[in-house]
């Protein structure tokens, strides 16, 4: 006996496998680059640095629980492998909201870091991290302690309760509202802190192709929101058989997916503007500039200077 494993459902974990496993070498380069930067030659780590850390810890241990959901070949799955799939799968729900909730706030940090001195800028970070901070403790609480009793009963139907009744969970009604939530509190943020460095990058004095490179790392958030927004419109359709197909495991995997793409987009989104020296240093070679108005060859004043902008390694904390 075992859990059958459509083509679809197969080929939907082969994407997961190779999409997420890209992305996932990018954000260990951009996360890596990062830290790097931030600890030698001298420490300079922030507090943003640490919840990154946290976050992005978060995010691998998030990736590899949802990893037993993939089957990339159609055939029966046994009981006790798809129960193990199940189990890591609703586990991994609290780790997404508090990975979600430490790289959102180490994004903010970030900026209240770069450009913390207007009053009414640091209200709006501290209340983004205050609403993340919030939604990912709520979250974790409901998915562990709330929406089943036992535990157990998320992933076991058969489960019995400690006082000899039988186990249960909220019904799939509630289960959606609460993703929706979690949903909207992800996009809105992911927007907010998106489009939050081109109300004062605009009035720093960088050159243009600068200030450009790093709108286009932070837009990376925006991918992030679509994400998440895919993923509410599939995770609307979940417990009804007639939007599945009856395919649950398939639903599944997209959920899966979109949940991992989410998370990995945000690290980008936190690292990536830290590989600015080392594309620098890079064209530089080429006799390309980030940080000047034209490409020319390297002078001494570029020799001395580069590497020292946003994401540079002479930055300092």
């Amino acid at each position: 006996p075992g859990i059958p494993i459509s083509e679809r459902a197969a080929y939907l974990s082969q994407v997961y496998i190779g999409v997420t496993s890209v992305l996932l070498c990018l954000c260990i380069i951009a996360f890596g680059t990062r830290i790097y930067q931030r600890v030698f030659p001298v420490w300079k780590a922030g507090l943003d640095d640490y919840f990154v850390v946290a976050g992005f810890i978060l995010t691998v241990a998030d990736w590899a629980m949802l990893l037993t959901m993939m089957v990339p070949t159609p055939r029966l799955v046994p009981l006790d492998r798809s129960t193990l799939a199940g189990k890591n799968s609703w586990l991994a729900i609290a780790v997404w909201g508090l990975s979600m909730t430490c790289i959102k706030t180490s994004i903010a940090l970030t900026l209240l870091r770069i450009q913390g001195s207007q009053r009414a800028w640091r209200v709006f970070l501290y209340t983004v991290i205050a609403v993340q901070a919030v939604y990912g403790v709520g979250n974790t609480l409901f998915n562990l302690a709330i929406a089943c009793r036992p535990l157990e009963a998320a992933w076991n139907p058969f489960v019995v309760a400690a006082d000899g009744s039988g186990g249960g969970c909220v019904s799939a009604e509630i289960m959606r509202d609460v993703s929706n939530v979690g949903s909207a509190v992800n996009i809105a943020t992911d927007v907010l802190l998106s489009l939050a460095p081109a109300t004062f990058l605009r009035k720093l004095n960088r050159p243009l192709r600068e200030r450009a490179f790093v709108c286009v790392m932070m837009g990376m958030g925006l991918l992030a929101s679509v994400s998440s927004i895919v993923k509410t419109v599939i995770v609307k359709d979940w417990g009804e058989p007639t939007a599945t197909g009856g395919d649950w495991w398939a639903t599944g995997v997209s959920i899966c997916t979109w949940t991992a793409l989410e998370q990995l987009l945000g690290v980008l989104a936190a690292c990536v503007p830290a590989m600015k020296g080392v594309l620098q240093r890079c064209l530089g070679a080429m006799g390309v500039s980030l940080t000047e108005s034209r490409s020319q060859p390297r002078s001494g004043y570029y020799a001395r200077h580069a590497g020292t902008g946003l994401g540079g390694t002479s930055r300092t904390g």
